[in-house]
């Protein structure tokens, strides 16, 4: 019986759990410089038959537990790409494995990077020795998931993620290391599936489509002049991975297969120059106005990468571009919703976000269709553009574009990548509008906050960026809900997005405790503890008073620790979420907005500001704390004026007694202070300010 379980680890919600596993908090997948859709030929053996050369866009394997170890070769890679492929297990439980490795192989062990669906029903991934998950995935016999794997080969790490029937892409594994015996590999050639007999069954599989590879062979794209109507007559030409453009080709339009769901794009673009003013969209219907352009990148003026927001342009972080380099962008879309989210990888880089949840173009708010494909290059400052059809994968119509790429998504996907994105209806529940950031939030969480505070989900979301700019040095605040790290300040370990801590010698009032035993309750606990709350995560400890003392084992390794792995794996958890968001409020939000209801004051930007020093500085206990500052202000006729004289005093305190390194603290107040001085309190309609307040260097 070859059951692929690991000897040794704790079994932790169905998932095993081990110490020392190789994770990395609050990490972006790796990505790659190119990207190159490839479609090989492979051999199966397909239920007494062998299918050889079978074409990835027209086909797909069957295999049997009879069928042993099914290699497929695949373009060697030695530094970082994206792998999708789909498959259908014809049993839930199972025991299928698929799987990159380094040459064909014929047992487990030499499998590099592998997803399986196991068998207790849900998919997980290899981490190092054992199988894990991120969270609990369960699959259904004769359905079709469609994986997507970010492999980076030099670091022998890995990210997974799946789209079930239906639904939104979803987190198997994120920097998982390399099976243990395959640390050491420094290339990749080889796809591998295979059956177990135990419990036996069969799996329907693609070959993977290969993307952003460091060796990859470049997508077959036709000219634009047989595969566009542009609003000028075409000079452009097709060249090796892509089409080349410049400003007297106009608007160039490549027609899609209609979309009216939720999809995802991936293409690449180069620019010649930079600055820039390079724009490709996705539209209704070819277009040769900007106004057209319903979801749209674009290589700015100013040298970085942004997104279209509803009627600006705007970006979750500053992303800088040079030209003659490859980006790889990913879109996913949402027509109903009228929203998408954008994200790029740089050359050498990982994926990074552009914009969450972005509305469509004001222009195009109402459209039911996506069907156009739309790059331009702006005369001011000119150059060109090379870029690369778009593949659409995960969709309600799926289909690649209509240059008829070899590299096409594969027809025997039934999955539908949903993007993350706003309900259709007008009111979360507790009378706050629904909002295009919701996405960042559950909905339970977002009708917490709104009772709480009477602000809504983009205020928030705001809020959550600019806090989370002096804290991770990024706007994707959401990534942090796995952080787990022992920094060496004496407060223990600090978790999550709000960095609550388990307490040591500068910690004795720590709010790790009370986050676990919040995370009990909401686990079903009926006395919760927080004791009880860390054996759900398999972690023994005891209580010192306040701060939570631990097995030295359980925390050897620091992020790596048996105890910040369990953190890490609860990153998409629900109950987790939620105690963070429970705990943030017991300790931090219920102080501001006590002093910010009692002062009648309005403004968004101060329950960020007072949120963000009860965070930073304690919520109450001394004259430095949230509450300290307050008193010492006074009263004040104005919001206004008394946020200047707040913010002034903070300003004295910020970078002392080991509260931020200079000039850290300060720039962590004075982003505060810039919404006051440019008017945008409300945080609405206000990526563009956050994106502006938060443009400074982390030291």
């Amino acid at each position: 019986m070859k059951i692929e379980i690991a000897s040794s680890g704790e079994l932790l919600g169905g998932h095993l759990v081990p110490d020392g596993v190789r994770r990395h908090a609050a990490s972006q997948p790796a990505s790659a410089v190119l990207m190159a859709w490839v479609t090989r030929s492979f051999k199966a053996a397909v239920v007494g038959t062998v299918l050889v050369g079978a074409s990835l866009a027209a086909s797909a394997a069957t295999i049997t537990s009879s069928s042993g170890f099914v290699n497929s070769s695949v373009s060697s890679q030695t530094g970082a790409f994206t792998a999708t492929f789909d498959a259908t297990p014809s049993i839930s439980p199972a025991n299928d494995v698929l799987s990159f490795s380094n040459g064909a192989q014929t047992a487990y062990t030499g499998l590099a990077a592998s997803v399986r669906f196991n068998t207790t029903g849900t998919i997980d991934a290899r981490n190092g020795g054992i199988y894990a998950a991120a969270m609990n995935i369960p699959f259904s016999a004769g359905s079709s998931y469609h994986f997507r794997m970010v492999i980076n080969v030099a670091s022998h790490t890995y990210s997974a993620f799946v789209t079930p029937p239906g639904g939104s892409e979803q987190t198997i594994a994120s920097n998982y290391a390399f099976r243990t015996e395959q640390a050491g590999i420094s290339s990749i050639n080889n796809f591998d599936a295979n059956v177990n007999a135990t419990p036996g069954g069969s799996l329907t599989y693609t070959a993977p489509t290969i993307a952003g590879g460091s060796s990859s062979s470049s997508v077959s794209s036709s000219s634009i002049s047989s595969s566009s109507s542009s609003s000028k007559a075409s000079s452009s030409s097709s060249v090796s991975g892509g089409t080349t453009i410049n400003s007297s080709n106009g608007f160039v339009n490549s027609a899609l297969t209609g979309q009216t769901g939720s999809f995802t794009a991936t293409f690449d673009a180069s620019p010649s120059v930079s600055p820039a003013n390079d724009i490709l969209s996705f539209s209704n219907g070819a277009q040769t106005a900007y106004t057209g352009m319903a979801a749209s990148v674009r290589f700015s003026t100013t040298g970085v990468i942004d997104a279209r927001n509803g009627g600006v342009y705007a970006a979750a972080s500053n992303i800088p571009f040079s030209a003659g380099a490859n980006y790889h962008f990913r879109l996913v879309v949402n027509v109903l919703a009228h929203t998408y989210s954008a994200y790029v990888t740089p050359p050498g880089g990982s994926e990074l976000t552009i914009g969450t949840n972005y509305a469509f173009r004001t222009e195009q708010a109402g459209i039911t269709s996506i069907n156009n494909f739309n790059a331009n290059v702006n005369a001011a400052p000119g150059g060109s553009l090379t870029y690369t059809l778009p593949v659409i994968t995960g969709s309600t119509s799926s289909s690649s574009s209509s240059s008829k790429s070899s590299s096409s998504a594969s027809s025997t996907s039934s999955s539908s990548s949903s993007s993350s994105s706003s309900s259709s209806s007008s009111s979360t529940g507790s009378g706050c509008a629904v909002t295009s950031h919701d996405a960042s939030f559950s909905s339970d969480t977002l009708n917490f906050l709104c009772s709480k505070t009477g602000f809504d989900g983009e205020q928030w979301d705001n809020i959550m960026k600019i806090v989370n700019k002096p804290e991770q040095d990024s706007l994707n605040w959401v990534a942090a809900y796995s952080y787990c790290e022992d920094i060496n300040d004496g407060r223990g370990f600090t978790m999550g997005i709000v960095g609550a801590t388990t307490g040591g010698p500068n910690d004795g009032g720590p709010d790790g405790p009370a986050l676990f035993k919040n995370f009990d309750a909401l686990k079903g606990a009926s006395s919760p503890s927080t004791l009880n709350g860390l054996k759900r995560l398999g972690i023994t400890a005891t209580m010192s008073g306040s701060i939570i003392k631990f097995n030295s084992a359980d925390i050897s390794g620091n992020t790596t620790s048996k105890f910040c792995t369990a953190i890490h794996n609860l990153q998409n958890d629900a109950q987790w979420r939620a105690a963070i968001w429970q705990t943030a409020y017991d300790s931090y939000i219920s102080v501001a907005m006590t002093n910010f209801k009692s002062r009648g004051f309005k403004n968004a930007a101060t329950v960020g500001s007072f949120f963000d020093t009860a965070l930073n500085e304690g919520g109450s206990g001394d004259a430095n704390s949230l509450q300290g500052l307050i008193d010492q202000v006074g009263s004040y006729s104005s919001e206004a004026d008394f946020m200047t004289k707040f913010h002034n005093l903070r300003l004295k305190i910020v970078n002392t007694n080991g509260y931020n390194q200079s000039p850290n603290g300060t720039n962590r107040v004075k982003q505060w202070m810039q919404l006051y001085t440019d008017g945008e309190l409300d945080l609405k309609n206000a990526d563009a300010e956050v994106i502006k307040v938060t443009t400074w260097t982390l030291k």
